[in-house]
């Protein structure tokens, strides 16, 4: 999407219709007790994590990328009956997995879309009522609101009334769908059932994940040219949140993972999945936000800092969670809430003495995570202190095998897990590597092998902490580490001495690791932001900085004023000023073309230009278009009327922005097209007749009446 982005931290309500109730604390459900036995019984056999489990090729790949279109209601339905309370049918050009609702955020968080799906054009599903989504990822483009997800299997229309909170009809200016297909890649068939659950009760060691790789997360969404849009940013967590998805029970949960993760990243800009952790019905548990434990997250606003929120998979309003998702919900719990108290409750950013396990609607104004999962609380909480309680508190392995770590301090690696072991070789403070298997029990500690670009070992955990992964090999250089150069040196559009060189940058110049480590001509490269560019830069010559992050440097053009350009990436708002804090005039789509007619200027860490197009005039940011032969397309003929629209604009002898001037038309002057266009420098002219006198007068200028 061509859409300029911004950040959005504020709260807003979530639009479903419906109750909110606090239902009383039921005794611990014996069902779920017997689970939880059961499974702990499962763990007492030896069935543990990392005890080779087997998936199958298939679904330990990255999945195809999911097709999604978008359908403007403008484009499909007469402006006279938009908003009139009759139903409409929206339909994609493919069968879809889910469906999502939204608007201009300066329309406001009222509106309410009933939806209902069909999967053959006739027989419609029940309706959902959705309204502004609850959730916020932390780097919102916040251009506009978004409703959660409606998901079907295999939908093939939609069915819509558009109405306020009181169920009036209402018109919802800008009203969008986005149909999203995520049928293609791994499904629950590819998994044994209840993994995750199986001795996940040991808390000194995480629950079985099925990973981002295995459930088909296309990792590519993350990124952007300059690297990790979302960059991770860590914080203590202490509150566990319960969600739910609010798809359907009936769904294939690996589907409707595919499904959020893509509407979170790429629809709504967030650039990854907003949950930490999500459950399925068959007591899977699956790896949401990259980044591991204590990542934050994008499911309550302020409140993801400082907790975990994790999913159940499904809508449970009327519908009970299963004994395997409840059982797993605990693992997980247990896992993320090791060190807190599941039983206590603690002030919470506004909120005060909020539960340590709480639900969303605890801390939003939201009904996730539906009636019936929500009356689990109580049984969710007494179960994991009673988890907690059978595996009292210990050293907790929390690395698993793919980690990327860091050595907190000098530390000996050696050939077997234990003090006994030989010594291989010694890793300095700050090193980086891989987990390739642990843990490993031995004199009363886990130990992990881990593999560096000094070599191979078993480290003692205390001695590691994990790092934010990066692409790529281990380096000794992390991602998101502030570095310095030691000497001057060359930065670099690409990893590699034979590469264009971007700059010639002094000694002490300081960056942000963005990228890497890739190797080239005999040198690890990373890639760095500095104030100025993003450049790659060989590591000999960079050290760890105790300088702040320089700020995300504004991107240089080679356009000019005068330019004709054309936008390559639609649809791309024109806003009255430049920068993203004033209204939006008007939407230029790809491959409209138009004229610069000022700037650059910089706002919001972009550059922007006004340009003149067709019919609109204003600032849009430089980073969508490009540099064009074409003019600005005919948009008169003879004997059409017209205003002026943006005056005082000359009157002139010729088609030509040199020729003389015979007067200046002032806004709202009206006229008659007598002759044109005619193309000429960059302009589309036009002879016109108005009081001022007979002249040629540019397009762009001007408005049909």
């Amino acid at each position: 999407m061509g859409l300029a982005r911004r950040d959005r931290s504020y709260s807003r309500p979530f639009g479903r219709t419906g109750g909110i109730f606090a239902p009383e604390s039921p005794e611990i459900s014996r069902r779920v007790v017997l689970k939880a036995s059961a499974l702990l019984a499962a763990l007492a056999t030896g069935t543990v994590f990392g005890g080779g489990r087997v998936v199958s090729h298939a679904a330990a790949q990255e999945s195809a990328p999911v097709s999604s279109f978008e359908w403007v209601e403008s484009d499909y339905i007469s402006a006279d009956l938009i908003g009139t309370g009759n139903s409409f049918i929206a339909e994609a050009p493919f069968l879809f997995s889910s469906v999502g609702a939204s608007w201009p955020v300066d329309v406001g968080d009222w509106p309410v879309v009933l939806i209902e799906v069909s999967t053959d054009g006739v027989n419609y599903s029940e309706t959902f009522s959705v309204g502004a989504s609850s959730e916020s990822g932390l780097v919102d483009p916040g251009e506009r609101i978004f409703s959660p997800l409606v998901c079907a299997t295999q939908g093939a229309t939609l069915r819509y009334r558009t109405v306020d909170g009181a169920g009036n009809p209402a018109f919802i200016p800008g009203l969008t769908f986005t149909f999203i297909d995520s049928s293609n890649g791994p499904s629950v068939g590819d998994f044994p059932q209840s993994i995750a659950a199986k001795g996940a009760y040991d808390v000194s060691v995480p629950p079985a994940l099925i990973s981002r790789l295995e459930w088909g997360a296309v990792e590519s969404y993350r990124f952007e040219e300059d690297g990790e849009w979302w960059l991770k940013e860590y914080q203590f967590v202490e509150h566990a949140i319960v969600h739910h998805s609010e798809t359907p029970n009936s769904q294939d949960p690996l589907e409707a993972i595919r499904s959020i993760y893509y509407y979170h990243a790429v629809t709504r800009g967030w650039h990854d999945i907003g949950y930490n952790y999500l459950v399925d019905k068959y007591g899977n548990i699956y790896e949401g936000r990259a980044g591991g434990r204590n990542v934050v997250g994008g499911h309550a606003y302020e409140y993801a800092h400082g907790s975990s929120g994790i999913c159940f998979i499904g809508e449970f309003f009327d519908d009970e969670v299963t004994e395997e998702a409840l059982a797993s919900m605990v693992a997980i719990l247990a896992w993320t809430c090791r060190d807190l108290d599941p039983l206590g409750q603690r002030d919470f950013h506004s909120e005060t003495q909020v539960p340590t396990i709480c639900a969303h609607r605890d801390v939003n104004l939201s009904t996730c995570p539906g009636d019936k999962a929500y009356a689990e609380l109580p049984t969710l909480r007494a179960l994991v202190a009673q988890t907690l309680a059978n595996f009292p508190a210990g050293v907790a392995a929390d690395l698993i095998v793919g980690d990327q770590v860091r050595t907190v301090v000098g530390t000996p690696a050696r050939d077997d897990a234990g003090f006994a072991a030989p010594q291989t070789l010694e890793l300095p403070e700050y090193a980086v590597g891989i987990v390739m298997a642990g843990p490993v029990f031995a004199d009363g500690l886990p130990w992990y092998l881990i593999s560096t670009d000094y070599g191979r070992g078993w480290v003692e955990y205390s001695a590691l902490f994990r790092d934010p992964p990066i692409g790529g090999t281990s380096g000794i250089f992390g991602l998101e580490d502030i570095v310095e150069l030691t000497e001057s040196a060359n930065l670099r559009n690409r990893p590699g001495a034979q590469s264009e060189v971007a700059e010639h940058a002094p000694a002490g110049t300081v960056g942000l690791i963005v990228a890497g480590p890739e190797d080239a001509d005999g040198y690890r490269w990373y890639r760095v932001m500095t104030r100025e560019r993003f450049a790659w830069v060989a590591s000999t010559y960079l050290t760890w900085s105790t300088q702040p992050a320089p700020d995300r440097p504004i991107p240089t053009t080679d356009l000019f004023v005068g330019d004709s350009v054309r936008v390559f990436d639609g649809p791309l708002q024109v806003h009255r000023t430049p920068g993203l804090g004033d209204d939006v005039i008007g939407i230029l789509q790809t491959g409209d073309v138009g004229i610069l007619t000022a700037g650059p200027e910089a706002a919001d860490n972009q550059l922007w230009f006004e340009i003149r197009a067709t019919l609109v005039t204003g600032w849009i940011s430089a980073a969508y278009i490009e540099r064009t032969n074409a003019t600005i397309p005919a948009n008169f003929g003879p004997g059409d009327t017209f205003t002026v629209t943006d005056g005082p604009v000359n009157l002139r002898e010729a088609p030509d922005a040199d020729a003389g001037i015979l007067a200046q038309l002032e806004t709202g002057e009206p006229g008659a097209i007598l002759a044109g266009p005619v193309d000429a420098g960059g302009y589309s002219w036009y002879q016109v007749e108005t009081s001022q006198g007979v002249g040629w007068v540019a397009g762009v200028y001007l408005t049909l009446q």
